[in-house]
């Protein structure tokens, strides 16, 4: 049985994006056979099992310096290395984070098959969250260091989207080493409702409703001030709509102060961080879920997320959102601006009144688009040389 390390950028038990990818990945490939556990930085040196997963973590908590967040990442995570592992080594090292998988494919031995998957390009992921200023800076220096050397210790470079992809610098001469392998969710547990119009009961919507949810950190890349924007614009044409925004975020003063100026705060909850018990069950409410991102979306998980629990999604042409729902361009928007999610979801809206839902359908677009079998076979081909 081959043991597969993978490397993750937190404590799955946050249950972000990146760091659900990195737990299905590992469960997935529990079922193929394969010793896989998950290695990443936490609050203290720990051990523990998630959903079937063995997780080891590595003590770190974040500074204001690089240089200093640095040195203490590179320290902490040998050190951690070496209390869970001692000398063994895994015969498969697949990286999910940069920083992690930059100081642990120089310290393992060539013997390990290394791979890394890219979620967003290290320099452009930062630049487009505004961490590294527009001039040549020491930071930025470093992160190209550790990037380059990310890919160049890869046996294969594994992207999440062909929108990710065409973002790596120097994609040309890598270009033996990358593939495209999109993400995948775990089907078994985002399902249909049993019975939708309890589940609506249940969080305080009725059957004259119309529900419109986003779960999305609140960034201005995310564009949930366009939506809100939106909302305005076609919620009298819509009685008894509601936009539900899960997640939290920077903005979210912001948000509440723009959903307040505009009169329809009555009409948009705002609910914060939700609880993992409450994910499934807001995504099996919901009339229609929105994905109204502006900038550095590589993926999109709560598309299929929302489409396995039999809701469907409407979103913005842009990212790899396209991608992701290829076989769905009428689920675009026109483009970014509130007035063209606006129209979206009125003609959404119109369609919706005359023939529903069809959850089933919306569940078959997943198994059809993004089975696990399917995509797991891709990784399987680079981990079995």
């Amino acid at each position: 049985m081959k043991r597969v390390t993978i490397l993750s950028s937190a404590d799955p038990r946050q249950k972000r994006g990146l760091q659900v990818v990195a737990l299905t990945h590992a469960k997935s490939l529990r079922k193929y056979g394969y010793e896989t556990v998950l290695y990443c930085p936490s609050l203290k040196y720990e051990s523990y099992e998630l959903e079937g997963v063995p997780v080891y973590t590595f003590a770190f908590q974040r500074r204001s310096s690089s240089v200093l967040n640095f040195v203490t990442m590179m320290d902490n995570c040998w050190r951690g290395w070496k209390r869970h592992f001692g000398k063994q080594e895994p015969d498969i090292l697949h990286g999910h984070d940069y920083m992690t998988y930059y100081f642990l494919s120089k310290y393992l031995s060539k013997k390990v098959n290394k791979i890394f998957t890219v979620h967003d390009p290290m320099i452009y992921h930062h630049k487009m969250l505004g961490r590294l200023p527009q001039e040549p800076s020491l930071k930025e220096k470093m992160m190209t260091h550790i990037e380059n050397s990310v890919y160049a210790r890869s046996s294969k470079i594994h992207c999440i989207s062909e929108y990710t992809l065409v973002r790596i610098a120097d994609k040309e001469a890598l270009a033996s080493k990358l593939r495209i392998v999109p993400d995948w969710i775990d089907m078994d547990k985002f399902i249909l409702p049993v019975d939708k119009g309890k589940e609506r009961l249940k969080l305080g919507f009725g059957s004259n409703n119309f529900v419109i949810y986003t779960l999305r950190g609140l960034q201005a890349r995310m564009g949930i001030g366009n939506l809100i924007q939106a909302f305005k614009l076609f919620k009298d044409s819509i009685p008894g709509a509601k936009l539900i925004i899960g997640g939290d975020g920077p903005l979210r003063n912001e948000l509440e102060e723009l959903a307040r100026s505009l009169n329809i705060s009555d009409s948009v909850t705002f609910l914060g961080y939700v609880p993992e018990d409450e994910v499934i069950k807001r995504y099996q409410a919901a009339d229609i879920f929105i994905m109204p991102s502006i900038d550095g979306e590589g993926f999109g998980l709560p598309v299929l997320e929302s489409m396995a629990c039999g809701t469907p999604v409407l979103a913005s042409p842009s990212c790899a959102l396209p991608e992701v729902l290829s076989g769905k361009r009428a689920r675009l928007f026109a483009g970014i601006l509130p007035e063209d999610i606006a129209a979206g979801i009125m003609a959404f809206h119109r369609l919706w009144q005359v023939n529903g839902i069809d959850a089933n359908a919306e569940r078959q677009y997943v198994l059809d688009h993004f089975a696990e079998d399917n995509i797991i076979k891709l990784i399987l081909d680079d981990y079995e040389p």
